[in-house]
């Protein structure tokens, strides 16, 4: 749309006054830029748990992380794996959104993994529709 509007007004005027032409274009492609692309940044803090920490109950561990950004975050995921095996999935979710905060809380049962067993806990964010403004935090916490 903001391509078709520069096109009609280039037209419309670039026959009558070529100054106009030289002096609006900027200001017509400005204008149209994506916004989203401005530099957001996103602050990820995992509250809950504590890096290198024991967890207190793995029968109803819960985690807590917040997100915050300048503009919109479109996309977060959150990933537990053990330390040992990255491959190894115990929990993800992804979700779209477009906040500037989130705060993101969940509870799992653990008590199936024996004592000492290492866990990371990885949040990501995007800051952009493209995902080119990608935002990690991870911590480690065990048994």
């Amino acid at each position: 749309m903001c391509a078709y509007l520069q096109l009609r007004v280039l037209t419309m005027f670039f026959s009558k006054n070529a100054y106009f032409y030289l002096f609006f274009i900027p200001i017509l492609l400005l204008s149209c830029q994506d916004h989203h692309s401005s530099g957001n940044t996103v602050t990820i803090d995992i509250v809950k748990p504590e890096n290198n920490k024991v967890i207190g109950n793995p029968e109803s561990f819960e985690f807590l992380i917040t997100f915050s950004a300048k503009e919109a975050i479109h996309r977060i995921n959150i990933s537990i794996t053990l330390q040992t095996n990255p491959q190894s999935l115990i929990y993800e979710k992804e979700i779209s959104v477009h906040k500037s905060n989130i705060a993101f809380t969940d509870q799992l049962d653990l008590s199936a993994f024996p004592n000492d067993t290492v866990f990371l806990l990885k949040a990501f964010a995007c800051g952009d529709h493209d995902c080119k403004g990608m935002y990690e935090k991870s911590v480690l916490f065990l048994l």
